[in-house]
Parts: structure tokens; sequence; C-alpha cells
């Protein structure tokens, strides 16, 4: 408290007066003038003694002292009363510190580096690695990574990378109406304004530090034998910075040459024990089974052999939520490679009888997954951080089956089926904005899973209710979030570019009119923003305008969005 806010009492002196003096009970003195004088009376105070808190309940209630003989107390029999006994008083425990914390700081102690490394640091421990983490992978990117930057050069630099990268990008955030090239005018359309972001590429600071790491792992790699942990954990730091810079084909080899590595194909190293890279594996290989979903999502095709069959990964049920998102991402995996497989041959009339089986086969893990996971919801309750998570997982549910039972037909208007589905997720994804809004903290613009943003998307352009695909835009244009490397805002754009063109020449006031079956976009491709320009996108469109047996049309065009 500052000095203007105490109040300062003058000081008490003391006058003479004219009263008599009082004799004071130790003095000695007999003097006439005191003879007279009667000792002032001595106000007597109780000593203050500390309260018993051992006596018998009665005595408590009635507040009187009580001798406490066992088993019922002599002061409660002797006047006919009944003693309600003593309560259980147990020792107070010392409060424990969180272990947890203490460590990750005494990581961070211990780590060398200027004022400017250690504040991309302390911003990574307490920002980035928590929003990195979510709720499903807090002992990696808030223990694992810090104990081992502590101590392995390469960890520590792409932590201050991935520091100062994260800060750079929180601070970026434009509120602004976005200019396109290309104008929208929709009656119906969100009026919620998009968000751009300032990528990171050209931040010298962090590309130093960027660079260092992929340095001092080189060297790591060549002298020691047992590097493969460093390298795997290495490998997921550099996917994030390069999804953080919007770079996705150096995010996708960094992706690959850890898969490379985890699955023991590397030919760098063909000499590293397998044992040595158990424990690191373990908890880094579900990173890299969600790359997977995220390469092929963007066109990446798959080179080595799932490790695990749909069948597998469902049991009976889930102990956790950790254990339904597992399981959940591996089915995704499998149903997205299937679907892969006759996106081409669908349209040529060469789906098989095997392709028909393998799609059922995946379709009902995917209901027994649905089963465990409702049986979860129903005996657990669910924190709000577990309860988004449900939300979330319960997204990529729909998305997932919904695309796999139409991975074998060439309509596009066979997505109509599942209307009620769409409505579902996109009404999920509203009560995660409605969830966010009311925590009344700030949202990250950054995290590195895929949560709902490609899967709005994805329902953004393949339901063509003009009410619902509204409101899924809506929900990307108010999440100004990268999801790996999936941008809200480019989603939110292409997806708006996506619908006024089929949607040219009708009247959607009222939700009535949907676009025909001639009109709709069967695939539409776009640049993820990396490269000179990360606000230039380049589309292609491909449709059947002339029926379902006619020729392709490939139409390609650019939309650049920044603020006006």
């Amino acid at each position: 408290m500052g000095a203007d806010k105490i109040q300062i009492l003058p000081i008490r002196r003391l006058t003479p007066t004219s009263a008599k003096p009082t004799r004071s009970p130790t003095s000695s003195s007999t003097s006439e003038s005191s003879a007279d004088a009667l000792p002032a009376p001595v106000k007597k105070t109780r000593l203050g003694k500390p309260k018993v808190k051992t006596g018998c309940k009665t005595c408590k209630i009635r507040r009187v002292k009580c001798d406490e003989t066992k088993p019922a107390c002599d002061r409660c029999t002797s006047t006919g009363r009944t003693c309600d006994g003593y309560s259980v008083v147990l020792p107070k425990k010392p409060a424990r510190p969180d272990t947890r914390t203490v460590v990750i700081f005494r990581s961070i102690d211990t780590m060398q580096g200027d004022r400017t490394e250690r504040r991309a640091l302390d911003f990574f421990t307490k920002w980035t690695a928590p929003q990195l983490a979510g709720f499903f992978d807090r002992d990696i990117w808030q223990q694992m990574v810090v104990q081992i930057g502590s101590s392995e050069p390469t960890i520590r630099h792409a932590m201050i990378a991935l520091g100062s990268l994260s800060e750079s990008r929180e601070k970026s955030i434009v509120a602004s109406p976005l200019r396109r090239t290309i104008p929208i005018s929709d009656p119906l359309a969100s009026k919620i304004p998009q968000f751009v972001t300032v990528e990171g590429q050209d931040d010298p600071f962090a590309l130093i530090h960027y660079n260092k790491a992929i340095t001092h792992l080189a060297q790591r790699m060549q002298r020691s034998d047992t590097a493969t942990d460093i390298a795997l954990l290495s490998c997921v730091l550099f996917v994030c910075i390069e999804m953080l810079r919007g770079e996705h084909g150096p995010a996708m080899e960094h992706f690959k040459a850890g898969m490379h590595i985890a699955l023991g194909a590397s030919k760098q190293k063909p000499t590293t024990p397998y044992n040595q890279m158990r424990s690191t594996r373990k908890q880094v290989m579900p990173f890299f089974y969600r790359l997977e979903l995220l390469a092929m999502l963007t066109g990446q095709e798959s080179q080595w052999e799932y490790p695990f069959e749909a069948m597998a990964v469902v049991p009976e049920t889930f102990e956790t939520l950790l254990a339904a998102r597992d399981s959940l991402v591996h089915l995704m995996n499998l149903s997205m490679r299937h679907i892969r497989s006759l996106r081409v041959r669908r349209y040529e009339g060469d789906v098989t009888d095997e392709d028909l089986a393998r799609q059922h086969s995946l379709l009902a893990c995917l209901s027994s997954w649905k089963s465990a996971f409702d049986s979860l919801s129903m005996t657990k309750c669910f924190l709000p951080a577990e309860q988004r998570s449900t939300h979330i997982l319960e997204i990529h549910y729909i998305t997932t089956i919904t695309w796999l039972a139409r991975s074998d037909a060439i309509s596009e208007s066979s997505t109509d089926l599942y209307l009620d589905d769409f409505e579902r997720a996109v009404s999920l994804g509203e009560t995660l904005q409605l969830a966010a809004l009311a925590e009344k903290t700030h949202y990250s613009t950054f995290v590195f899973d895929m949560e709902f943003v490609p899967h709005i998307y994805l329902i953004a352009t393949k339901c063509r209710h003009p009410l619902v695909r509204r409101r899924a835009i809506a929900v990307l244009r108010s999440s100004f979030r990268r999801e790996g490397l999936w941008d809200s805002n480019s989603s939110a754009a292409v997806a708006e570019r996506i619908m006024q063109r089929e949607e040219a020449g009708l009247d959607v006031t009222d939700g009535t009119e949907w676009p025909g079956e001639s009109a709709r976009i069967h695939n539409a491709f776009f640049d993820m923003g990396s490269g000179i320009n990360p606000h230039m996108h380049q589309l292609t469109y491909f449709s059947k305008p002339d029926g379902l047996q006619g020729e392709w049309t490939i139409e390609q065009e650019t939309i650049i969005l920044q603020p006006e």
C-alpha cells in the first residue's frame, strides 16, 4: 500500500494537568502529596487460551467445557444427558506444491540463453505448450518436451523458435473485413467479420533457432545410435514450426521423415536398437497417426502399410476419452485410405465386391465405436474441458461415417440424405464457439490437431441446405484459428465461393431451393496459403455440368484475402 493510502495520526504528547497524581502500586514513596491518592482500578481480563476442539459433540453444542472422559464424558452422564461421542479429527496434511509445475520451471531455469531466448522459452512454456497440449497431450507438451529440452540443444532451439513464432502470431490478429478479388453478395451471409493473421515466415530470430535445431539434430544422428527418440520428437516440433509459418510442403516432409524413423524404415541408422525407441515412440506415435490423417486430407498418399486393423482398435468399452480419441483416429485413417482408393475408380465403375465388403466392415467398426463412446459418455461425469472434447470427437465421427457411407457413390445428391447428421455437427460446432466465448479467456489461434475446422469446412461444401451450410460457414468465420494446416479464415472464404458458384441464379432466402446435380462441385482443391503471398489461394474445381456420365469440367481461379 502506498504512503498516500495510509492514515498517519499525530503524535500524542503528555501535558501536565492539575489532577492529583495517582499512586503507583509498586511505588515506595510515602510523600504526603500522594498519601490520599487511591490506585486506579485495574480492569480484569480473561487470559486467552486456544480453543479445544476435542470435546464431545453434546458439550460443544451446549458450549460448556467437556472433561473428555471416554467413551462418554462425566459432564453429560452426571446430568442425565446422552453423550453423543467425539468427532474424529484427522491430522491436517501439509500442502504439497504442484510437482509438475516445479519440474517444468526447474527445467526452464537450467536452460542457457540470453534475454530474448529465455523470453521465447517462457512464452512456449506458459502459452504455446498448454495450447498445443489441449486436453489429451499435456504430459508430452508440458512435461516431456520441456524436460528433454533442458539437456538437448535440438529440442531447446526448436522450443525457442516455436515460442517466438506463436507469440508473433497471437499478436498479429487484425479484426478487419476482408477485401476479396471476387465480391460475394449474399443476403443470408453471416455478418461476422473475418480475421487475418500475418504468418511468421520471415521471423529472423525464429529462423535462426530453427536452423540451429536442425543442425544439432544432424550432428546428434551422426554420433549416436540412440538418437531416434530425439529425432522423433524433433520431427513433431519441426512440423509445428512449419505449420505456424504456413509452409505446407516442408511440414509434410518432416512428417514423412519422422514416420519412416518411427516405423523402423530409416536407412541412415539401420543399427538402432528397436527397444531404445519404444518409450518415446509410444508417446509420440499418436502425433504421427494424426499427421497422416492431415496429409491425406491435403492430397498426400500414404506409402506404408497401416499397422492396425479396424476390428483391433475398437474395444467393447472405453475407460478414458484418450482411448476413444486414439481409436477413432485409427478408424479415420483406415476410412480415408479406403475413400481415397475409390476416388477415381468409382467414376469408372470399378468398385468391386471386396471394396464394398471393406466399406461395410469399416462402417460396422465406426458404429461399434459410437456405441462404446456413448456408453462412456453416459457413465462419466465430464468436466467442461472433457465435454468440449466429446463434442469434437462426435463431429469427427459424423463427418467420417457420412463420407465413408457414400464413398462408392458418384452422385453429389447422395449427400442430401445426411442433412440431420450435418445439422448435428454444425450445432456442436456452434456449442464449442459459445463455450469459448463464455470462458472469457484468450482463444488460441493455433493448435496442433485438427479439431473442427476441416470437418466443418467439409460440411459447408457438401451440405447444400442453404441455411445449414451458412451456419457452418459462420462457425468458420468466427473461429480465427489454424488447426494444423487448416486455416479457418481461408476455409470460410473458399466454402463461400463454392456456395456462390453452386447457388448462382437460385432463390435461397427461405432454404427450400437447393442446387441441382449439374450445378454441384464434386471436388475443390486449394492451396493452404504457403509461398510468397499467404493470403492468395488458387482454387481448382471439378464438376460434371453435362451429367454424371459426361466429361469433367475443370476450372481454376485465384482469390486474395487481405484487410481492406
